[in-house]
Order: structure tokens, then C-alpha cells, then sequence
């Protein structure tokens, strides 16, 4: 190579990286807001940082330290509720007291009064 190019590549200016530096900025100021920290950087490096920019890089450094919220509530039924509380026996059991009373509404009013005797 000739000497005219190795001046060149010497000479090649370093990009500057403006995630690093607001990285490193959030880790010794952690409280810092993403309008303070983009105004600060603004003003020491001369660089056009945003504050979206800070705020997304914050996020970033604090959802894989694993400071994440808890999850929410799970949806839908829990196991165990509603239907899933009587055995296949216990079903059969009212089916036949349905059977023998007539309907599931003599069913229910017979279950009232025998919970009205037990109490």
C-alpha cells in the first residue's frame, strides 16, 4: 500500500456512537430523565441526541437487567371453578334425584329444604 492511503485511513475521523455514550451516561446517572440525559449529552458531545432515543435505550437496559413488572393476571377460567368441582359420580347422583323428582327445579327445591333441616 502506499503511503497516500494509509494517510487516509489515518485521518478517517471515528463515528461516534451515540448509544454508548448514553449508555454509559443512564449507568452513572440511573435517574436521570431521557430530557435530562439528551440535554446533557447535547451540550458534552455536541451530538443531536433525542430524548425518544434516551427513553428507548433505558428501556432496553432495564428490561435485560430483568427489571420487568410482574405479569398481569392470567385470562379466562381457573382450573378447578365451576363444572370442574363435581365428580362424574356426584353428576350421576343428581341425575338420578332429578329422575326420581320429576325435574331439576323439584330437584333444587327438595336440596333447599334438606340444606334448611341441616342448619
Amino acid at each position: 500500500m502506499s503511503t497516500a492511503t494509509e494517510a487516509k485511513k489515518s485521518r478517517k475521523r471515528k463515528k461516534f456512537n451515540k448509544s454508548a455514550a448514553i449508555r454509559a451516561y443512564l449507568e452513572s446517572h440511573p435517574d436521570a430523565s431521557p430530557k435530562e440525559a439528551a440535554d446533557t449529552l447535547k451540550a458534552k458531545h455536541r451530538v443531536n441526541v433525542s430524548a425518544q432515543l434516551v427513553s428507548n435505550i433505558k428501556h432496553n437496559m432495564n428490561a435485560k437487567a430483568g427489571k420487568r413488572g410482574p405479569k398481569g393476571k392470567k385470562r379466562g377460567r381457573k382450573p378447578g371453578s365451576g363444572a370442574d368441582k363435581f365428580s362424574m359420580q356426584d353428576l350421576l347422583a343428581a341425575k338420578h334425584l332429578v329422575a326420581q323428582l320429576g325435574s331439576v327445579e323439584a330437584a333444587a327445591g327438595a336440596l333447599k329444604a334438606l340444606a334448611m333441616l341441616n342448619t
